[in-house]
């Protein structure tokens, strides 16, 4: 079986005639249908940034020439990356004119009845904060 659960940034507010569960319980109320205390997720997590800001610790843009076309840029860039404790096996930064983007793809086991989608999304977060800089001053920027 497959289940695809998605957390998004902004919450939308509940109608009057919805009820529970909502995306803060769901992992415990979905663990409700299993006899398994946990199980293993496969986790997408994207971390956006503002690039006047925070740029990818790697410099980008590059420029750089590809057969007849003299100044291709190179925006972004994938990782993988070795055993850690987040669980994560590939990181992809991006570098846009007003946004620098981490994504994170890996695999972390969810334990449905104290999972915690905040506490999940700042572990997930410092993490991907080893992949920018905060610039400083214009100096610092690529």
């Amino acid at each position: 079986m497959k289940v695809r659960i998605v957390y998004v940034q902004k919450a939308n507010k509940s109608g009057e005639d919805e009820k529970e569960p909502f995306a803060e319980g769901a992992m415990k109320w979905l663990g409700g249908f299993f006899k398994a205390k946990d199980a293993p997720g496969h986790v997408h997590a994207a971390f956006e940034y503002p690039a006047e800001r925070w740029q990818p610790a790697i410099p980008m843009p590059i420029k750089i020439p590809i057969g007849s076309n003299p100044e291709v840029e190179v925006d972004g860039m994938s990782l993988n990356l070795g055993k850690n404790g987040t669980g994560m096996s590939q990181a992809w930064l991006f570098s846009r004119e007003k946004l620098t983007r981490t994504l994170l793809y890996g695999d972390r086991p969810v334990e449905f009845l104290t999972f915690d989608v905040l506490k999940e999304a700042e572990q997930l977060s410092d993490f991907a904060n080893n992949f920018i800089k905060e610039t400083s001053n214009a100096v610092d920027k690529f």
